[in-house]
């Protein structure tokens, strides 16, 4: 139940997230390179909204990906890129409460 509660917030501030990671890995980058952000279709045009001076100065394009889950996204730059997938964070989430209760 937790874990569907969970999920209908992140899809409710799905943008948001996109945003937060978005700020989180270009704070990690000694430059602000050209990125591509991959997300959901569903989020394509409010994402896109929220970083239109990004769009338009070509520092940032937005592509989608129907296979992403609306809470996932993937940033590429030239020398790299990070993925957030809540699927590959539940998982491991699971995996130390299983390794916690051996």
């Amino acid at each position: 139940i937790a874990v569907k509660i969970c999920l209908t917030e992140l899809e409710k501030n799905a943008v948001d997230r996109v945003l937060f990671c978005l700020d989180s890995a270009t704070k990690m980058l000694l430059t602000r390179p050209k990125m591509t952000v991959t997300v959901h279709p569903d989020l394509a045009t409010p994402l896109s909204h929220h970083i239109q001076p990004l769009i338009k100065e070509e520092e940032i394009k937005v592509i989608t990906d129907d296979t992403l889950m609306i809470y996932d996204c993937r940033f590429q730059w030239q020398e790299g890129g990070a993925e957030i997938v809540l699927q590959h964070v539940l998982d491991q989430i699971d995996t130390y409460i299983t390794q916690l209760a051996e």
